[in-house]
Order: structure tokens, then C-alpha cells, then sequence
């Protein structure tokens, strides 16, 4: 029977200019935390974090990817789920600044 892990990818996306780079750290730290600490991730496979300039809306911006394995793949969307939920909280707690967009009518 083949293996019934699944790597998933999330990303989390920040305003620039932040204060310092010390908020991207910070943004990355508390993402891992909330990664590792889900009850669907499956440990025995790493978790990491990665980080890049992206433009959204003629601006530029910080995209944080968490990638992690579930240890079933019946589990991807509740992980999916559960890290964005609890990591918009946790950067909302850190007022970690997240691009807001305008709608034009």
C-alpha cells in the first residue's frame, strides 16, 4: 500500500513596507508555530517556512509559504483550514500588517 501522507502549501501574505525585518521573522515563527502545533500535521515529515517579494496590486508585498505533510490526505482541508484560521488570528494578535484591498464599485 503506498504511502497516505500529503505535502500541502499555504500562503500567507504581508504588507510592505513592515516596520523592520524583525516582523517577517516574527510572522514566520509564529506560522510554524501554529503549523506544528495542528492536530492534522503529520510530524515524522518537516515543516517549513518560505518567504518572497511578491507585487498584488501594483504594490509589493511579503508571501510567507508554510508547507507541511497531513498524515492522511482525508486531512488536507481540515489542516488547511485549522493553520489559516488560527495564522490570520495569531498575525491579527502581533498586528502583523496584511494587504487590505479596496473595492471599486
Amino acid at each position: 500500500m503506498g504511502n497516505l501522507t500529503l505535502k500541502t502549501l499555504l500562503a500567507f501574505t504581508l504588507s510592505l513596507p513592515l516596520t523592520h525585518s524583525q516582523e517577517t521573522e516574527l510572522a514566520s515563527d509564529i506560522l510554524y508555530e501554529v503549523a506544528v502545533t495542528s492536530p492534522f500535521v503529520y510530524m515524522d515529515k518537516p515543516v517549513t517556512i518560505g518567504a518572497e517579494e511578491v507585487e498584488i496590486a501594483r504594490r509589493l508585498a511579503i508571501r510567507l509559504s508554510v508547507k507541511a505533510y497531513v498524515f492522511d490526505v482525508s486531512f488536507e482541508k481540515a489542516f488547511q483550514t485549522n493553520v489559516t484560521k488560527r495564522g490570520i488570528r495569531c498575525l491579527r494578535q502581533e498586528k502583523i500588517p496584511r494587504p487590505a484591498f479596496e473595492v471599486i464599485a
